[in-house]
């Protein structure tokens, strides 16, 4: 089920970062209880609504695959955010082109 989570195959390398805050740590679950842990690189606002960039940190070959999923409230009376899946092609390649400008000095991306 993991293969459902991953929205974008564009690949980048990453410079020197350290991923040692915590607070940026997520956490994602498959239908079988799996967790995965992603470090939320940003948080992107696109047409309305908001979009997770989130880097893999359990791949065991590490091919620099960014994921990107919506935000939507956990619920109304909560200020959280469950990060879901899209298929709206469109909005993930406007949400990664907004990410790479906003972060062009900050990793080498390979198109």
């Amino acid at each position: 089920m993991k293969d459902e989570l991953l929205n974008d195959d564009e690949i980048f390398e990453e410079e020197e970062e350290d991923f040692e805050d915590v607070d940026d740590i997520v956490t994602l679950y498959d239908d079988d209880g799996v967790g995965f842990d992603f470090q939320l690189l940003d948080m992107i606002p696109y047409d309305g609504e908001n979009y997770a960039v989130l880097y893999p940190l359990d791949e065991e070959e590490d091919d620099g695959s960014l994921v990107i999923l919506k935000a939507v409230p956990s619920d109304e009376d909560s200020e959280e955010e469950t990060f879901v899946g899209t298929e709206d092609e469109e909005a993930l390649a406007a949400v990664y082109a907004i990410f790479k400008e906003l972060h062009a000095e900050d990793y080498d991306f390979a198109d």
